[in-house]
């Protein structure tokens, strides 16, 4: 196992654990533009259990088919072109691009990321083009990581317990030995995992969507399996690119639909499933939806970021593939025994484009690195905020590829962008996972992959702040050798995805991400990344940093008679504070604020209507016991 230790020196970190079932927030339906259409409530039966069929784990057997999967979008061709414009682009001015285009946005607290000397989990995962790499992690430590077309168990210890392909672990002889797109995830709350894969015919004809649940919090034991079809319509569509994220109650599976015969993009699709019913082995109830406003390709959703869940229903994002200035936000708005709707919004963003393929070290022999295209690849929920990544053009029309991190406020429907770049490498398929105990930080990190032109593909990690400044990045894992066996019109596929999963009930974030192999094909690596002090995210540096003090606070006006409550003050690092409102008898009336502060002048404001006529106490803490300021206020009406 090799960890990554993030160390902050002026940052203040609340030291509670939370884990809460947070309510979804209706948005206002007077900005939807449109709905979906849903099928009746529908059925499917328990079609058996899956376990592990090898008994000695330690032989590690696997049988792999190599082969080259497809992966469209519904303008493939016309990406395709940009992406090769784009690319002559890129190298016929690297002089001129080389430049840091992110400078300017690096982070003073988040100081360093260094890393401690443990050995890395590294699978028998090698050959799948692409990886497609997933994982979930336990509160107890379980770790179940997925690629094409691979799953892999390992122990609280990192210890490797079981690792089979699909075929052999679905134990399904009429199943097509073609199964694919894996997505693992774990239920902190239900302490159970979720599994879900597709058969890859790309032909209406048996193709399925395999959901598998645990019967316990073990993953090397036994799940319970369900099979949908992946041609809901029954019109002769098939299905691609599953994506799922669960609610209170719910799992939700979202896929591309294919017309089999031209295999042109139809739609998107989304299954509302009762998870509960799959944890116990009954048969599962869902909905289809079908038929969603504003024409989305590759719906994600937004699993809960931190210890808890929230409900019901769930929220999705989608971007364009090639280009857009929107992002399509989407809210399904009950559970499916309430009678849900599935509303769709269009928020404005920065305008986004799709970069060009990558470079890797020997790329004009052995092939570039295939970039994908703007879909989101990721994405959380915590607190009003839905959090996503995708990989877009630096600039537009640069050929670069840099990260999006945007946090889409889903009560005002506004959405912020903050772009990730590194001088004269391109940066791909990120993921994103909470790094703080507290819903109300922030504060992320994001895990991709790298191509460059004269080093093999690696991984790598980097963090982000609340106001939106990125540490420098760290190396998860250096390539060991030039791809070169993944070739599908002149670049090697890459990707799908990446994965970095969050241990709920800790700070513990894990990554999967792939590598170029010294064979010439890909390789996982699984990565932990570690808080410095235990029970603490993004910590403070106990040798580094000093006690955080505030300049004296002016109320003004004191006593407050205007509408509004006006406090300023100045704080010489960053940080996070909590404010609250006590009585003169020390009861707290009211728990204002629980986030970010800046070095610097700060102003912080609130409704005194809320307030009855008396005098009041505001105070500022930092972590628990750390009493930053005070003030005595009297509000009058």
């Amino acid at each position: 196992m090799k960890k990554i230790l993030l160390i902050s020196a002026a940052l203040l970190c609340m030291q509670q654990t939370y884990g809460q079932t947070e309510h979804a927030i209706p948005i206002d339906e007077c900005y939807k533009i449109g709905s979906a259409t849903c099928s009746p409530l529908q059925t499917a039966p328990c079609s058996g259990v899956m376990t592990f069929q090898q008994t000695d784990p330690k032989w590690k057997v696997s049988m792999h088919h190599s082969e080259v999967s497809d992966n469209n979008a519904p303008d493939q061709n016309t990406i395709d072109a940009i992406k090769q414009q784009k690319l002559n682009i890129k190298f016929n001015s690297r002089n001129n691009s080389a430049t840091d285009n992110n400078s300017a946005h690096r982070s003073e607290q988040i100081n360093s990321i260094t890393t401690n000397l443990y050995a890395g989990l590294q699978p028998v995962f090698q050959g799948s083009c692409p990886q497609d790499n997933v994982m979930a992690v336990s509160n107890a430590g379980l770790i179940c990581s997925t690629i094409n077309s691979d799953v892999a168990i390992y122990n609280p210890t990192q210890n490797y317990v079981q690792d089979e392909g699909f075929f052999s672990f679905a134990n399904r002889p009429n199943l097509s030995n073609v199964l694919c797109d894996p997505w693992s995830m774990y239920d902190p709350v239900a302490d159970r995992f979720m599994f879900v894969f597709i058969v890859c015919t790309a032909q209406s004809a048996g193709d399925s969507v395999i959901i598998a649940f645990s019967q316990t919090n073990n993953p090397a034991g036994a799940w319970n399996v369900y099979t949908i079809s992946g041609d809901p319509l029954s019109n002769g569509d098939w299905m691609d690119y599953p994506k799922a994220g669960f609610s209170n109650n719910e799992l939700f599976v979202t896929g591309n639909l294919f017309n089999g015969g031209n295999q042109q993009y139809d739609q998107a699709v989304c299954f509302q499933i009762d998870k509960n019913k799959g944890y116990a082995g009954q048969p599962i109830t869902y909905l289809t939806w079908t038929g969603i406003a504003g024409s989305p390709f590759t719906l994600i959703p937004a699993t809960y970021g931190q210890q808890g869940n929230y409900g019901p229903g769930i929220y999705m994002v989608s971007t364009g593939a090639s280009s857009g200035s929107t992002i399509g936000l989407y809210q399904i708005t009950n559970d499916q025994y309430h009678s849900p709707a599935l509303n769709s919004f269009s928020v404005n963003t920065q305008s986004y484009a799709v970069a060009g393929p990558a470079a890797q070290l020997g790329w004009r022999t052995y092939g570039s690195l295939n970039n994908d295209d703007c879909r989101v690849k990721n994405a959380f929920y915590l607190n009003g905020i839905i959090h996503f990544v995708y990989n877009r053009d630096l600039t537009g029309n640069s050929g670069w590829n840099a990260i999006a991190y945007n946090r889409l406020n889903v009560s005002t429907r506004k959405d912020s962008m903050f772009l990730f770049s590194e001088p004269g490498v391109d940066d791909c398929y990120p993921a994103v996972a909470s790094y703080s105990n507290n819903p109300a930080d922030e504060t992320v990190v994001i895990s991709y992959v790298q191509g460059d032109s004269t080093k093999y593909p690696l991984s790598k990690l980097v963090a982000c702040a609340p106001n939106g400044t990125f540490s420098s990045p760290v190396v998860l894992k250096n390539g060991a050798g030039t791809v070169q066996n993944c070739l599908q019109n002149g670049m090697n596929r890459w990707g799908d995805y990446s994965g970095c999963q969050r241990q709920y009930n800790s700070c513990d974030v894990w990554t999967s991400t792939s590598y170029g192999a010294a064979n010439g094909y890909w390789n996982t690596w699984l990565q932990q990344i570690a808080p410095q002090s235990p029970g603490s995210c993004i910590p403070l540096n106990v040798d580094e940093a000093p006690p955080v003090q505030l300049t004296p606070l002016t109320i003004s006006p004191n006593p407050v008679s205007t509408d509004f409550f006006h406090l300023e003050f100045t704080a010489p690092d960053n940080g996070f504070v909590k404010v609250a409102v006590y009585d003169m008898t020390g009861k707290m009336v009211k728990d204002l604020y629980n986030g970010y502060i800046w070095k610097g002048e700060n102003n912080f404001s609130f409704n005194k209507g809320a307030l009855a006529t008396g005098t009041y106490i505001l105070s500022i803490n930092g972590n628990p016991g750390d009493k930053l300021a005070t003030a005595k206020f009297e509000v009058i009406h």
